[in-house]
């Protein structure tokens, strides 16, 4: 499965390989098999964040961690091959340098029952919001080119975040 591929299904779904807001981290950990860092970013130790690179999971209510929010960094390949060559072994996910935004409507409009998304300018980045599916789409709606970084049209993140309590 390529980037694009990956991402529609994310879309379609609210969920990465299975897991999604309400997992567990036991679920998560099963799901990703690649190396993460733990960070407790309270002083009560009563959220976390699970960074693995490109994607971070968020979770609540230790000791039952319950996912909150799931953040896909689409713009970190640009800047670290190293992180696609780690993500095709570990997830059999083949992203390339960069993401177009219109590779991924192409693949969503395969998708049966694809959901509706709803632009909203951000200035710097047009978010598409899938509201069945609690998912958020950053793509840059500046006039740069590709360099290290994407450009205009590429997906720069995939934000899985229940909208009630965003």
């Amino acid at each position: 499965m390529n980037g694009a591929e990956f991402l529609a299904e994310v879309i379609a779904s609210g969920r990465v390989h299975g897991v999604g807001i309400g997992s567990s981290l036991a679920e998560v950990g099963r799901v990703l098999r690649a190396d993460f860092i733990d960070v407790h970013d309270d002083p009560d130790n009563l959220q976390l964040r699970r960074d693995y690179g490109v994607i971070e999971f968020c979770f609540t209510d230790g000791p039952q961690w319950r996912c909150t929010s799931i953040s896909i960094q689409v713009h970190r390949f640009g800047t670290d091959p190293n992180q696609i060559a780690q993500w095709r072994t570990a997830q059999q996910v083949d992203f390339s340098q960069y993401v177009a935004w219109d590779d991924v409507l192409e693949r969503l409009s395969a998708v049966r029952d694809a959901p509706e998304l709803m632009p909203s300018n951000q200035g710097e980045f047009i978010e598409y919001r899938a509201a069945s599916t609690e998912v958020s789409v950053f793509v840059l709606n500046n006039r740069e080119e590709r360099d290290e970084w994407p450009g205009h049209g590429d997906v720069w993140s995939v934000v899985l975040q229940s909208f009630e309590k965003a």
